[in-house]
């Protein structure tokens, strides 16, 4: 396939797909559109013989460098294998992971590629990661095309998405901060080398997939430092369209049946030893620490999964009425321009520059033309209406 002229040859996106083709087709489509210059590896755990069809010919996107690989992910042990198997094909000096229901900011993405290059010390880099979600009342394609309902600054609101470096030159002291005050770090600018070695750890022992965010980000920290850099963007998330790996009460039941204990118990003394061996510290010391809030946040979670199957009923209603939307007077068409001006504004505070928000406004503007515009919905209609039954 012939490489678009303005590709950067220092980072690859693994797309990890299972699923959720349309909104496969709108990621793929908005990279071609704006020219992505990224070279992408779609791992596709899933294969549909439309996407199968439409990514076998090389005219469909053909302003994008990919590779389209085909898996089949049965259980979560296919998933850790898939990511494993598609990053061993990586040959750029960095990475980063994407789901197909979200979108990248480019801009972003080459200032954390300038940081690492001048900043060895760090595994990883990042920026801001807002969400947004639809209109559910003007849908082209439910959940996938139609106006802006909302966009966020941060697309949860809470410390997990609150930008800061963790950079305590002590493994030991960044273990620690990572467990008491977590930080996402999962959709992050990787070197290459690092999320190799998370993978094929993660693969290697097969971890719960409860646990799999957790000790990716624990491990990220014991390889290096991380950088989160609040003046600017690198990732966009969709709100209401992760995929769903089981409810709570299929929660406790994998807590009892499966070996949730021991790959806790596993997780936590690897996380305990790599600090140990690079510090020299005391390793039962750190462990009994990151054991000791582990412990303490099951109790809290058991505590609110039993509620929630003790009193279904209750907490289903509660969900209902707290999902209501709050009554507004203006339409969804007036209100994306308040929401966008107070993310710019924020952004600002928070140290971008002109050219930052410049770049930025564009990014997002072409990613609400493919959510507003005709011209992905006529795409589907003309090459994938079968996806649209």
């Amino acid at each position: 396939m012939k490489e678009p002229a303005n590709k950067v040859k220092g980072l690859t996106i693994l797309l990890t797909l299972k699923g959720r083709n349309l909104h496969t087709l709108r990621w793929l489509w908005h990279a071609n559109r704006i020219c992505l210059p990224f070279h992408v590896i779609v791992a596709d755990g899933e294969v549909h013989p439309t996407i199968d069809r439409l990514m076998s010919n090389p005219e469909t996107f053909s302003n994008l460098s990919f590779e389209y690989l085909r898996y089949e992910d049965k259980s979560f042990r296919d998933f850790y294998y898939k990511c494993t198997d598609a990053l061993d094909k990586v040959k750029t000096p960095y990475v980063m992971i994407s789901d197909n229901d979200d979108f990248l900011f480019p801009y972003g993405l080459q200032k954390s590629m300038a940081f690492l290059d001048e900043a060895p010390e760090y595994v990883c880099a990042g920026g801001g990661i807002p969400g947004f979600s639809l209109a559910t009342e003007v849908n082209h394609i439910s959940n996938v095309s139609g106006p802006l309902k909302s966009i966020k600054y941060r697309c949860i609101l809470n410390e997990w998405y609150r930008c800061r470096n963790i950079d305590n030159a002590s493994v030991a002291t960044r273990v620690l901060e990572e467990t008491r005050n977590p930080l996402s770090v999962y959709y992050n600018i990787y070197r290459t080398s690092a999320l190799k070695t998370i993978n094929n750890e993660i693969f290697e022992c097969d971890i719960s997939f409860r646990l799999h965010e957790i000790y990716h980000a624990l491990r990220t920290v014991t390889l290096g430092k991380v950088r989160s850099d609040p003046s600017f963007f690198t990732y966009l998330r969709q709100d209401g369209t992760s995929m769903n790996f089981g409810s709570n009460t299929e929660w406790i039941d994998e807590l009892f049946r499966c070996r949730f204990a021991q790959d806790l118990e596993a997780m936590v003394t690897r996380m305990a030893c790599e600090a140990a061996k690079s510090d020299g510290c005391n390793q039962s010391e750190i462990q009994d620490q990151i054991h000791e809030f582990y412990t303490a946040h099951l109790k809290q979670a058991i505590a609110s999964t039993l509620i929630s199957s003790r009193f279904p009923r209750l907490v289903s209603f509660k969900r209902r009425i707290s999902s209501l939307p709050r009554p507004r007077l203006s339409s969804v068409f007036f209100r994306q321009k308040p929401d966008q001006e107070k993310i710019w504004k924020l952004l600002a505070a928070d140290g971008a520059d002109k050219d930052t928000i410049t770049a930025h406004q564009k990014e997002l503007k072409d990613i609400i033309h493919t959510l507003k515009g005709d011209e992905f919905v006529s795409f589907v209609s003309q090459n994938a209406k079968e996806l649209l039954v």
